[in-house]
């Protein structure tokens, strides 16, 4: 699919912005920058590798690689972290997070907001956007917990081991935002920030 996409926005001269994400590392020294070399653990993490390389051949200087992490943000027609977290805990159910995997999480209205500022200023190349603070999936699921007025005692923090998943998730994932701050010149939303902006989103 992104073969195709990007051999016809370089056959009408177009650039193309795809997004990436902290899986096409191996979680074993996040959070990480652009320039890090990749070493993807699933099927996940390596077909998105692959797309970038795609990328990178297929359109040289003409396109925008927005790496990113834990997107998440009011919609209920998503199947985001957030809306799992209160579809369960808005119906008194239990939910189990791993304690161990860590990440920066990223409201989607800011990282749509990121999008547009950098495709307006025509950068290209590779871009990490995400929240500006680090935390593990169950520090998170908590926080949006404490956002939506939800028991967060119905939230149990377990290790990833003990969730038993299939697939292979980095743990010490995360992304570096300098490369961000210096293009946009302003810090991106702590956690707390974009929890208020969800917030906001979610009483409306």
């Amino acid at each position: 699919g992104t073969c195709q996409v990007a051999s016809a926005a370089a056959a009408c001269g177009a650039r193309l912005v795809s997004y990436s994400s902290d899986d096409i590392f191996d979680g074993m020294g996040g959070p990480y920058s652009e320039d890090e070399p990749p070493s993807p653990l699933s099927v996940y993490g390596k077909s998105q590798w692959r797309a970038e390389e795609l990328l990178r051949e297929l359109l040289p200087g003409r396109h925008l690689i927005i790496r990113t992490t834990a997107v998440y943000g009011w919609n209920r027609t998503s199947p985001n972290f957030a809306m799992f977290v209160w579809a369960q805990l808005q119906a008194g159910k239990r939910i189990r997070v791993a304690n161990d995997q860590w990440c920066n999480p990223t409201l989607a209205d800011y990282l749509a907001e990121v999008t547009a500022q950098l495709i307006d200023m025509g950068t290209a190349g590779v871009v990490n956007v995400a929240g500006r603070d680090r935390a593990t999936r169950f520090d998170m699921a908590v926080a949006l917990a404490r956002t939506m007025a939800l028991d967060k005692d119905l939230i149990t923090s377990v290790t990833t081991a003990e969730l038993g998943e299939s697939a292979r998730h980095p743990l010490q994932g995360g992304l570096k935002t300098e490369k961000l701050r210096r293009l946009l010149g302003t810090e991106p939303l702590t956690l707390a920030e974009s929890m208020q902006r969800l917030r906001r989103a979610w009483r409306a």
